[in-house]
């Protein structure tokens, strides 16, 4: 939160169940039995509070808050690559301004890639993956072909580390490390694995191994943009897919996504069966809390009837970074089609 008076804070909120026989909520138990019934709720100082903190900013992303040698709140492992550079860039500001907060949300350089670019470059063979990768900048821009090379180098370390008959099984890592069926929680816990010299993960095998192997495979595959990986459609849930939806005009042609589910714009795409799915920013706002003024776009209009013209009279905005200001008794710029 913040004020008019330049406080600002955060507080995490809800109801924490006191759990017995180390149980942390991840895992179905029998609830019928007396021995595993919760004990109350925890005490709400555990959880995260911060009020004018020295550092001059607040910033959250979906992280895991999960107090240091205390309870799990979070069972499910979360990265912090989205917060950290939040942190990192808003640091770097000696005054943020409104243009700064709005580059911000729109900032696609992934500390996942930074991180894990420290472990795998040291082992790569020499060659033009290998320099393109030690020259990227770590952003996942539409026409960054190192970040395609990134994530491919990341799917077979993933497939050389957990899929095999004694892991996960090659089937489900491939499912769980691409565009199918990405999970963050097990991805996660594998990011976190990787800075470790020693796992039972790796069955005897040296970690430089295993990213060695990794790097081979990728001499069999041609170089593409990341806008050949990221890409979606506006659709309509319900029949967008369908002749009269297409017809209708409620499937949109395909679009690029930029960033990944580790920038600060998440720019995920994910494909289940025959859905798109998509985790992106639905709504951008920056305001000045000394002024009445918000600066705000979001993937579409505000209209939810296909046939208004505001139905995705915003969508240019949200793909350019251009926001519109909203201020009492004005009318809202941008409204053409």
């Amino acid at each position: 939160f913040a004020d008019v008076e330049g406080h600002i804070g955060l507080q995490g909120c809800g109801r924490f169940p006191k759990r017995v026989n180390g149980q942390i909520g991840l895992a179905p138990i029998p609830a019928w039995d007396p021995a595993n019934h919760w004990q109350g709720n925890l005490d709400s100082g555990i959880l995260p509070r911060y009020y004018d903190p020295p550092a001059g900013f607040v910033a959250t992303a979906n992280e895991e808050f999960n107090p240091v040698d205390g309870p799990m709140l979070m069972a499910h492992p979360l990265p912090d690559y989205r917060k950290r550079r939040i942190d990192e860039r808003l640091a770097e500001l000696p005054q943020a301004t409104l243009e700064d907060m709005q580059e911000l949300q729109y900032d696609v350089l992934s500390l996942q890639a930074r991180d894990l670019l420290e472990i795998f470059l040291p082992h790569l063979p020499d060659g033009e993956i290998k320099d393109q990768l030690q020259q990227w900048d770590c952003r996942y821009t539409p026409e960054s072909v190192e970040a395609t090379w990134f994530l491919r180098l990341y799917r077979n370390v993933m497939m050389e580390m957990m899929g095999n008959e004694h892991g996960i099984g090659w089937r489900r890592m491939l499912y769980l490390s691409s565009r199918s069926g990405y999970s963050t929680m097990v991805l996660t816990a594998a990011d976190r694995l990787l800075t470790k010299e020693q796992s039972s993960w790796w069955e005897g095998k040296s970690k430089a191994d295993l990213i060695r192997r990794a790097a081979e495979r990728l001499q069999k595959e041609a170089p593409e943009p990341w806008s050949e990986v990221n890409f979606f459609h506006f659709t309509d849930r319900f029949f967008g897919n369908q002749q009269v939806g297409r017809l209708l005009g409620f499937k949109s042609r395909t679009y690029v996504m930029p960033g990944n589910h580790a920038t600060p714009f998440q720019g995920h795409v994910m494909q289940t069966a025959t859905r798109e799915t998509t985790f992106a920013p639905s709504y951008h706002l920056v305001t000045d809390m000394g002024t009445d003024a918000a600066w705000t776009n979001l993937p579409g209009g505000p209209s939810e009837s296909r046939f208004s013209r505001y139905y995705r009279n915003d969508l240019p905005n949200w793909f350019t970074g251009t926001y519109k200001s909203l201020q009492p008794g004005i009318e809202p710029a941008g409204q053409d089609d």
